[in-house]
């Protein structure tokens, strides 16, 4: 009994006398690592299956409130740089405004990912299926590594005329497209630090994921004035900066999806294979939340006059923290 229902048991020694068991009979080698792993988060308190739902709840919520705001914040700082760009500030403003559809798009593509595996991944390590949990999770990388691929040779081939398309006009077409430019070779990590970072918070490290988002606004704030107005590269300057900044939450995320603390792990296999299984509700779910994404897109295409982009509200460009389902084992028969 031990052997065959080991999530049944709801103590940390259990589960790495569990692990050993599943361990040594050879049933599953990854599910024990698994077990062993859940067994010292639930010593530290990570995601424990007895503590009530509403605490739950708050230890989850909470961190990604906090890194919604942060991204809200360095958002409206990012733009208040922009805006005091000597004697360009107010149409380098207006460009960067007419780049936000685009930008849009590009997180439409990870939240479709992400928002259809990382629940998918979830359901996966509820039912103690790291295998294919772990094939999900690196079944998604392989695909936004595609996307991001598709999505930046489309950007610099006909970005401009994207941006044309959506409102930018002679005075402001070359700001816009400056800016796109170079952030179309960050689009690799715009998707995998989205994509990603929602696998961190299904499995129930919202603190993690919160510190993806911190990373990122905290190099962007401090690169911005030096890449726009001490080495005098403008609205190249903020592009770059928002470039560099995803990086550095690019590889926090992959570092700790490959570390040992993480439930579900990058590894080479999984990235090579596809879990075929069909899952009409996961797909479901990742077109709901890329449409979500696309929502802001109307109101800036409907209202095609400059000054009222250079008004409209700081919207995030960068959505780090998406909603998942987090893993929370409770056992139940039949699961």
């Amino acid at each position: 009994r031990l052997a065959c229902h080991p999530l049944e048991l709801q103590t940390a020694e259990l589960l790495v006398i569990s692990a050993a068991l599943e361990v040594i009979q050879g049933a599953d080698v990854v599910a024990g690592e698994y077990l062993l792993r859940r067994a010292a988060a639930l010593n530290s308190a990570v995601v424990n299956a007895d503590e009530p739902v509403g605490q739950l709840l708050r230890r989850l919520a909470i961190p990604t409130v906090i890194a919604q705001l942060v991204n809200m914040l360095y958002n409206i700082v990012d733009r208040i740089y922009i805006g005091h760009i000597p004697e360009v500030g107010s149409a380098a403003l207006t460009g960067v405004g007419v780049c936000l559809p685009i930008i849009l798009i590009v997180s439409a593509f990870a939240c479709f990912t992400a928002s259809g595996g990382a629940p998918r991944a979830s359901i996966y390590m509820g039912r103690d299926d790291m295998d294919s949990a772990e094939k999900t999770l690196g079944g998604c990388f392989t695909l936004q590594i595609g996307i991001s691929v598709v999505l930046t040779a489309v950007l610099l081939l006909w970005g401009r005329d994207a941006l044309l398309a959506f409102g930018a006009s002679e005075n402001t077409i070359g700001y816009a497209a400056d800016y796109l430019h170079i952030y179309a070779f960050g689009t690799l990590f715009v998707e995998l630090t989205l994509g990603m970072n929602a696998f961190i918070t299904a499995q129930g490290f919202a603190k993690v994921g919160m510190y993806t988002v911190l990373i990122g606004a905290a190099a962007n704030i401090v690169l911005d004035p030096i890449f726009i107005f001490a080495l005098g590269m403008g609205v190249r300057g903020a592009a770059l900066a928002t470039v560099l900044s995803q990086g550095l939450s690019c590889a926090w995320v992959l570092s700790f999806l490959c570390g040992k603390k993480a439930f579900l792990r990058l590894r080479r296999t999984g990235c090579l294979q596809w879990h075929g299984e069909d899952d009409p509700v996961a797909v479901e779910t990742g077109y709901c939340a890329a449409a979500n994404s696309l929502r802001g897109i109307r109101p800036l295409y409907d209202t095609r006059y400059e000054p009222a982009l250079r008004c409209y509200p700081a919207l995030s460009r960068e959505r780090c923290v998406q909603s998942s389902l987090p893993c929370v084992n409770r056992p139940g028969k039949g699961s």
